[in-house]
Parts: structure tokens; C-alpha cells; sequence
């Protein structure tokens, strides 16, 4: 099976005073949980060696803003664990989808931010695991699923995401069905699942990469982040003669530049 941890970046109403949302996946198969899950639990040991790990969350907002776990500590520790943790997720077995979406350039103000990102996101996590079960038949010999976890956000908010992804698990979307995707997704707190706290690092960091009017010298840090992660994104492509590529399929930009 793979485990599916779902975070995101910004927020999705356009009120809100910044004009990206990010919605990002990391998967990973069931086999390597384990291990993952102690690499993280080792980072926060060397880190926060008198915290039980499970008390510390490594939210990159609360990180870059100087905040709880992170509250006492130098900018320059800091950027340190923040780079650790990239490090963490472009060594581990693992894939990453990530949704940007330009609210400003969505001209329809009525429009669900959210929601719109979540069918992208739908579909890229079942291109990915029929890619993946594509690949596996002659080899294991069965189709594996898929298990969704999201960060929960509040009872409300919950239980929309809830409405729109039975929908998509019951009937798809129009360029996509549900073959492998299981049960309701689960909605977590990132406190207690260590890889939804890297969900929310790989969101944080296409944010600020992406962000048209980030400060020369974050959008030069999470460039580097960025590339550093760029070799765990999904590639695709829908001619099998072409090559597989990052575009659209592990980073998905909605709407596209107007040039």
C-alpha cells in the first residue's frame, strides 16, 4: 500500500494577502514507513536532545517566523534544520506532487480555490500509483492501493474536503477514475504523523519558490531547496515516446502565465 500525507501552503480564499496556494503529496510505500519515520525522529533528537520527539513539530511557518518548538532558537540553527529536513526528504524512497495555484489570475472570483487544487491533486496521485502498478505487475504480481492522509484544519473545513473526495473516489473526475485510492481519506494532526510535517516542508518551499515577489535572497534559499527537492517529483508524460517530465504532472501551475 502507499501512505498519502496531503498539506498545504497559504491560504485558499482570496482575501487573503497572498495570491498562492500551494497543495502538495509525499507518498511513500508502506515498507519504508518505518524507517522514514525514525530518520525524522533522529533529526528532532539532534535538534531538541531534552523534547520527546512526538511534543515537537517541524511546521516550517512556525521555523521561518521564529515560533514554538522554534521559539528560542538563531535563524542560522534554524535554516540549518530546515535544510536537513530537505536533505531528509530528497534521500528518502518517496514522490512528491505539489498544486500551485495563482488565485490572482483566476478570474472568476467565486471560484473554490481549494477545490480546484484538490481534483489536480486527485489525479496526479492516481496517474501515479496506476503508473506505479504499471510497472510492479510483472514483478510482485498485484495492484497495490492507496491510503490518504490529510492535515486537518478545522470540523468544517474537514468535513468539506471529506464531501469532495468521496465524490472523486466514487466517480472521478473528468479525465481521471478511482481505481486504487481506499476509504474516506483520514484526516490527521500533523503533530502526530511526522510525514505530514514534511508534507507542509515540501508546500512551504514550492510556495516561496514559485512566489512572484518573494526577496531576492529567500527566493535564492528556496530555489535551492527546491532543486534539491526536484528529484522527487513525479514525472510523467502522455506519450510513451516522449520523455518523462516534472511539468504538469509532479508540479501542476494553475492558471498558466498570461503572456
Amino acid at each position: 500500500m502507499y501512505l498519502i500525507y496531503i498539506d498545504e501552503s497559504g491560504k485558499p480564499n482570496f482575501s487573503d494577502t497572498e495570491d498562492d496556494f500551494v497543495l502538495s503529496a509525499l507518498i511513500v510505500h508502506e515498507s519504508d514507513w518505518k524507517r522514514i519515520d525514525d530518520e525524522i525522529t533522529d533529526l528532532k533528537m539532534k535538534y531538541f536532545p531534552s523534547k520527546d520527539p512526538k511534543d515537537v513539530e517541524l511546521h516550517i511557518i512556525d521555523l521561518m517566523h521564529h515560533k514554538k518548538s522554534f521559539k528560542n532558537i538563531d535563524l542560522g540553527i534554524r535554516l540549518e534544520i530546515l535544510s536537513e529536513i530537505v536533505d531528509l526528504i530528497s534521500n528518502m524512497d518517496c514522490t512528491l506532487i505539489s498544486i500551485l495555484i495563482r488565485k490572482d489570475r483566476i478570474e472568476d472570483k467565486t471560484s473554490k480555490v481549494d477545490m480546484i487544487a484538490l481534483e489536480f491533486l486527485f489525479e496526479r496521485i492516481c496517474n501515479y500509483i496506476e503508473k506505479e502498478n504499471g510497472k510492479n505487475r510483472s514483478t510482485v504480481g498485484f495492484d497495490e492501493n492507496g491510503l490518504i492522509m490529510i492535515d486537518s484544519v478545522n470540523t468544517d473545513y474537514d468535513n468539506k474536503v471529506r464531501h469532495k473526495w468521496r465524490s472523486m473516489l466514487a466517480t472521478g473526475t473528468r479525465s481521471n477514475k478511482n481505481k486504487y485510492l481506499v476509504e474516506d481519506p483520514i484526516f490527521v494532526n500533523s503533530l502526530n504523523r511526522q510525514l505530514s510535517q514534511l508534507a507542509d516542508c515540501v508546500a512551504y518551499c514550492v510556495k516561496k519558490r514559485f512566489r512572484k515577489d518573494e526577496p531576492e535572497r529567500m527566493h535564492d534559499l528556496f530555489e535551492e531547496h527546491y532543486q534539491r527537492l526536484s528529484n522527487r517529483f513525479f514525472r510523467g508524460s502522455r506519450d510513451p515516446n516522449e520523455q518523462d517530465t516534472v511539468e504538469n504532472y509532479g508540479i501542476k501551475i494553475y492558471p498558466l502565465n498570461k503572456e
